[in-house]
């Protein structure tokens, strides 16, 4: 009857022992890896499950192995990054490229394999605005990673466009535009150079030459879809227009030159395609206006030179870069 009970205490011991984090597994216990089910975008979610894979994160648990779920789509230019781990804890990130999700994601695999499997886990509880504690918050129980210091913040844009001027005119200009990450928005500068080709309209009637400059603050607020981003704006600025017209004369050609500036402010639309992890296709239209515009042809010296067109309304192709 002794050697019974000692047979019973000793494989109730063995078995206890298997169980125990950090001890020896019985026989037939998994041998468990960080794993992540990843979803969303299928191109973005493929290119973070291939990430997460050279980081050791299998795309696959195994059973009764822990695993996190996350889901991957982009949003306005970002990645948005969802995360629920085993025990229904939850987390939501913005990164900028699909390496910094895949960082994000696999810190969350990595904490939730090492803590121990049958140990509760407690929420963190977060202090009040006036220092006591109100309760159990399910987000953010897992440390992640910040965005590192070479992920996109600046977005900088050059296009060139084909204008149609409010006096019948023909330009043509290239367009720099440059913007910083702020929320669900991006604040910048832009800056365009505006030439009169002198086909049609007030400049060829009056054999004028004409050139714009503006600069303006700018706000864009970028709209994910499935394919692309769709990026509404505005912006408001200063712009300088100089005139200047030949005469001939009996002995020498005179110049004659005008200056006209005063308030802009342009409304654009950009569809960004990308092409690369920094690099993106845009197509953009824009409608610019000058309310304060002298559109009447000028008299200088008796002289008239052309105007300035009350509005330029523009299309045009470029290129945009994501850099730190």
């Amino acid at each position: 009857m002794r050697r019974r009970s000692c047979k019973i205490a000793w494989s109730v011991t063995w078995i206890a022992f298997g169980l125990l984090p950090g001890g020896v597994p019985f026989a037939g216990a998994p041998s468990c890896r960080p794993a992540a089910l990843v979803d969303g975008d299928e191109a973005t979610a493929d290119a973070v499950r291939r990430a997460l894979v050279d980081r050791g994160i299998a795309a696959a648990g195994v059973e009764g192995c822990p695993v996190i779920r996350a889901r991957v789509v982009q949003n306005g230019g970002m990645l948005a990054v969802s995360i629920e781990d085993a025990a229904g804890r939850k987390n939501e990130r913005a990164v900028t490229r699909v390496d910094a999700a895949a960082t994000v994601i696999a810190t969350w695999a990595q904490g939730d394999l090492a803590e121990p499997l049958l140990v509760p886990r407690a929420p963190i509880e977060r202090p009040s605005a006036g220092g006591d504690a109100k309760g159990p918050v399910a987000k953010q129980a897992v440390p992640v990673e910040a965005d590192r210091p070479g992920d996109p913040f600046v977005f900088v844009t050059l296009s060139a466009e084909s204008l149609f001027g409010g006096d019948g005119s023909v330009w043509m200009a290239p367009r720099l535009q440059s913007c910083v990450r702020a929320g669900p928005s991006c604040l910048g500068l832009m800056g365009r150079a505006a030439f009169d080709t002198g086909l049609s309209g007030d400049s060829d009637r009056l054999n004028t030459r004409r050139v714009e400059l503006d600069a303006m603050l700018t706000v864009d607020f970028p709209i994910s879809t499935r394919k692309f981003v769709i990026s509404p704006g505005a912006g408001v600025g200063y712009g300088w227009l100089h005139n200047s017209r030949t005469i001939s004369a009996v002995t020498e050609n005179e110049e004659i030159d005008v200056d006209f500036s005063g308030l802009r402010a342009d409304l654009h639309a950009n569809a960004v395609i990308p092409i690369s992890a920094a690099l993106s296709a845009l197509a953009g239209i824009s409608f610019a206006v000058s309310p304060f515009a002298h559109t009447s042809a000028y008299m200088e010296e008796t002289v008239k030179v052309a105007g300035e067109p009350r509005f330029l309304l523009g299309a045009g192709l470029g290129l945009r870069y994501e850099g730190p």
